[in-house]
């Protein structure tokens, strides 16, 4: 049941175009340039992968927690999906899950998925 109601949210929020409630969100007038890379990080049960860019002069650290090794591909894809993203928090946070459901198969747990802009974590 958690899992569908998680699934059902994403897919809802990729229907609407991306367009989650905005929380934490950073001002700004349009997705501007963000310039995300993405790298695998450790390996094993504590592997993650971290994606790195800046949004409206700050830093931004999306760390995706727990999850299998991705390849050269599967990053440039993800960055992608990033640097086209939105900059609110929950939005990041919803295009990095669509991109697990959508091009891996895999659903996340939301709660795998840190975003810190700046000081400020979500």
């Amino acid at each position: 049941m958690k899992h569908s109601i998680k699934l059902a949210l994403v897919v809802g929020t990729l229907a609407m175009g991306f367009a989650a409630p905005a929380t934490a969100a950073l001002a700004s007038s349009g997705n501007g340039n963000k310039n995300y890379t993405c790298t695998n990080q450790g390996g094993g049960k504590d592997h993650k992968v971290t994606c790195v860019g800046t949004v409206n002069s700050n830093n931004v650290t999306v760390n995706v927690g727990d999850v299998s090794v991705l390849s050269g591909s599967q990053l440039v894809g993800l960055q992608n999906v990033l640097n086209n993203a939105g900059v609110d928090i929950t939005v990041i946070k919803t295009a990095v899950a669509g991109f697990y459901l959508t091009n891996l198969g895999k659903s996340l747990d939301l709660d795998v998925v840190t975003v810190c802009v700046a000081s400020n974590c979500g």
